[in-house]
Formats: structure tokens, C-alpha cells, sequence
């Protein structure tokens, strides 16, 4: 919840809090399916997702999610520039 106040702090118009017991033991693959079940139906223009897990250190998460969202995705950003509806 503390991450998704500072985005939203930072110019976020929205951040999505799921929460649900069934996810605690969850690996990555259902983690990102369960993101995405809940994306879907949402308008983004940018998804951002951590760079490691906690628990195992695998960092699958984002890269699974944009497969199944049929997106593009970056596995490591150090810096991000907007320019109108460009990012650099």
C-alpha cells in the first residue's frame, strides 16, 4: 500500500491493491495471472512492476504479466523521460 500512496503522490491517476489470502504462497506465474485477470479490464497506458521478488528473487512477474496481457515490457529501467505521449 505504502508503494501505490507514493505513485499515486508521484502523479499516478490510479493503483491497484489485490489482496487475497490464496496469492500469499503463490509463484510467480499465478501472481501474474492474478494481476492480470485484474488489469485487463482497466485503461493503462504504463504498468510498472518491481524489479525482484522478495521471497525467491526471480523477477518473472512483470515479464509474465505483459505476456499475458499481449504487451510490450522492459526488464530493467534505471530512468524514464515522458515527452507528450513518448517515453524515452
Amino acid at each position: 500500500m505504502e508503494s501505490i500512496r507514493t505513485a499515486l503522490a508521484m502523479g499516478a491517476d490510479k493503483g491497484v491493491h489485490i489482496c487475497d489470502p490464496v496469492l500469499d504462497s503463490a509463484d510467480a506465474f499465478v501472481t501474474a495471472s492474478a494481476l492480470a485477470a485484474s488489469i485487463k479490464g482497466l485503461s493503462y497506458d504504463i504498468i510498472f512492476c518491481g524489479q525482484r521478488a522478495i521471497d525467491d528473487d526471480s523477477g518473472q512477474v512483470g515479464a509474465m504479466l505483459a505476456e499475458l496481457l499481449g504487451i510490450p515490457q522492459l526488464t530493467l529501467v534505471t530512468k524514464l523521460d515522458f515527452a507528450g505521449s513518448s517515453v524515452k
